[in-house]
């Protein structure tokens, strides 16, 4: 057994004409192993605590810069096996803590942008609205993207979104947005452990106050509304489409993407198999709903598209729906010639939403909606002034009544 002072310089000078092992003289059990050839490698030699089996641990090839790594853990071995304890099983533990270290250093240094992208694969993939996934990808591209689109998904905190939030206060309803989709797009990246649970740094940042956007349309307005739809041209597909949203309380994209495949028109149903809130619902075509889509073409011809684009498709392609644009349009010129210029299309839901709230009861009225929740319910209800003044009439007249069998008691107690 050659002993000698392992050190950069000893080793460097070795030379031998037969494999040689050389032990160091401080640390027991480190050895370097050296070949004729001029291979060196550093080991560490021990005998179990168990087995007492000698055992040998390949720490690696002698180089100078790592020759100080090497001979630490050496070290560390020997002082392990002196209380007793095998050095494989702590040198495993010890690469196990080292590669899970690692892994938590490299998560969560993706760029938000990327996080972002595998969102949205990932509403696709739950068939999520597209309208929806569309107005995400719009608010993150206008409103995200610039400031927080570089970032790593780990390094966006509370003040990021917060500035971002309060950068975006002239239009609050897009800040509110545009906060709604961080918030997702970050439990998404808790959901792939590119943060730790709970540490989503949207949450508890206040959304700004919203004015409901909505109008109140009257009898007499919505007559005005159909007036102006039965002056515009016949068999315009764009008209056809504000009428059935009127009559339905369909929401405009539902229309415009309407299949005659979707219509039962013998039991007078709509077939929706995607909606905004992911689920399949039927809903019932009323005696004038009905007459428009029976209007609309011969029973032999009701294949494809019930909207379809004026553009014919390419190459024996189907033709693809409606646009929102042209309807828009359309929608321009009926509001016009009802002299309603402060009156959106998506009116047209709340109106018929309303209706059905004033007239049905609330479960029965939200079936006809297709909303699965009364706060989302509520939203598409606007109060009924005629029917308000009505119930606060039949409450006046229950106290009146109570006032005067009040005073008939007190006669009779008299």
């Amino acid at each position: 057994m050659s002993k000698v002072s392992l050190s950069n310089i000893n080793i460097e000078k070795l030379k031998v004409a037969k494999t040689t092992l050389f032990w160091d003289r401080e640390i027991l059990g480190f050895v370097l192993r050296t070949t004729p050839g001029g291979a060196k490698t550093l080991l560490f030699v021990y005998k179990h605590p168990d087995t007492r089996k000698q055992t040998k641990i390949r720490l690696g090839s002698w180089t100078k810069p790592g020759f100080g790594t090497h001979r630490a853990r050496a070290a560390t071995m020997r002082a392990h096996v002196d209380q007793g304890y095998c050095p494989i099983e702590f040198d495993k533990a010890e690469v196990e803590a080292d590669r899970l270290t690692f892994q938590q250093i490299i998560k969560g240094t993706e760029p938000l942008s990327d996080v972002f992208a595998d969102f949205i694969q990932s509403r696709r993939d739950l068939r999520r609205s597209e309208r929806t996934i569309g107005d995400y990808e719009r608010d993150w591209k206008r409103h995200a993207k610039p400031v927080l689109g570089a970032k790593a998904v780990r390094d966006v905190k509370r003040k990021d979104i917060a500035d971002l939030h309060r950068k975006m206060s002239g239009t609050p309803v897009r800040a509110n947005r545009t906060l709604v989709m961080l918030h997702g797009v970050f439990e998404f990246a808790i959901e792939r452990e590119l943060r730790t649970e709970g540490d989503n740094p949207c949450r508890r940042i206040k959304k700004y106050p919203e004015q409901p956007r909505s109008r109140y349309l009257d009898d007499a307005e919505i007559g005005a509304l159909l007036q102006a739809l039965d002056e515009a041209p016949g068999g315009d597909p764009a008209t056809g489409c504000i009428r059935l949203q009127l009559l339905t309380g369909l929401r405009g994209c539902e229309v415009r993407g309407l299949a005659w495949s979707q219509i039962d028109m013998p039991r007078r149903v709509i077939k929706l198999t995607r909606t905004k809130t992911g689920k399949k619902r039927d809903v019932p075509l009323n005696d004038a709903a009905w007459q428009v889509l029976d209007g609309l073409t011969d029973e032999a011809l009701r294949v494809g598209l019930v909207f379809p684009g004026s553009r014919s498709g390419k190459g024996g392609k189907p033709r693809e729906p409606i646009t929102h644009s042209t309807v828009d349009k359309a929608w321009r010129r009926v509001r016009e010639l009802a002299e309603l210029p402060d009156v959106r299309a998506h009116d047209l839901r709340h109106a018929f939403a309303t209706r059905a709230a004033n007239r049905l009861p609330l479960a029965t009225a939200m079936l006809l909606t297709g909303h699965t929740t009364t706060s989302a319910f509520r939203r598409y209800y606007d109060h009924d002034p005629e029917a308000a003044a009505a119930a606060a009439s039949v409450v006046g007249d229950a106290y009146g009544k109570v006032v005067d069998l009040s005073a008939e008691r007190k006669k009779r107690s008299a």
